[in-house]
């Protein structure tokens, strides 16, 4: 779909690395008993929001998220099965993607704000510290926190924000799951995050700092 996408915006066309680990992305975490059209539409989604869903001549919306989202309301189930089956997915994405997110691209200020306030906000939702932290023993909310947050295209660029991006992520899907609205909240606080973390570059001068 991107080679297609990017003859359309005549821009040149280059090895999809990331189009790549998108669609692996969707293959984990979309149903695999799902119809194969759903999944196949996901991926499309994901291609058309990032090459047309754009401001400041780049994405927006982290480009998995977007088509699980989109292919979420016309019926796609979002399991997470691929990151969820067992402790060894957990252990796998801590220690690859957690040395990648904090120490190669250096978002820690970005995974450690989402990581209290989450823990913060569960404890008060639920009314007990422990559950709260069982919860957050299961590889998809690592793989969440470790894969797809810190994204270093569409999270937040300036240092001046990127707690508040965190934090904001952290907090929402506590609001938007009580709108029984969105197929999956926690996807849907991404792309939230990720539209406030751009606006907020852009309006702070994202490259300047």
């Amino acid at each position: 779909f991107e080679y297609i996408f990017w003859r359309i915006r005549g821009v040149n066309s280059f090895w999809p690395s990331a189009g790549i680990i998108s669609g692996l992305i969707i293959f984990l975490l979309a149903d695999p008993a799902a119809p194969i059209e759903l999944a196949i539409g996901a991926t499309f989604l994901a291609v058309v929001g990032k090459q047309f869903i754009r401001l400041a001549n780049a994405h927006i919306f982290n480009p998995a998220a977007f088509g699980l989202l989109a292919a979420g309301f016309l019926g796609l189930p979002i399991t997470w099965w691929g990151v969820s089956w067992g402790y060894l997915p957990l252990a796998l994405t801590i220690l690859g993607a957690g040395y990648v997110s904090l120490f190669a691209i250096r978002q820690y200020k970005i995974v450690f704000s989402f990581l209290v306030v989450a823990l913060v906000g569960s404890s008060l939702y639920i009314g007990h510290i422990i559950p709260a932290i069982n919860q957050m023993l299961v590889g998809a909310f690592w793989f969440f926190a470790l894969v797809m947050l810190p994204e270093p295209m569409t999270a937040a660029k300036l240092s001046k924000i990127r707690i508040f991006y965190g934090s904001l992520i952290a907090l929402l899907p506590f609001t938007l799951s009580q709108l029984h609205f969105f197929p999956e909240p926690l996807l849907a606080s991404l792309l939230v995050g990720n539209l406030a973390a751009r606006i907020g570059d852009t309006k702070l001068n994202w490259g300047k700092e």
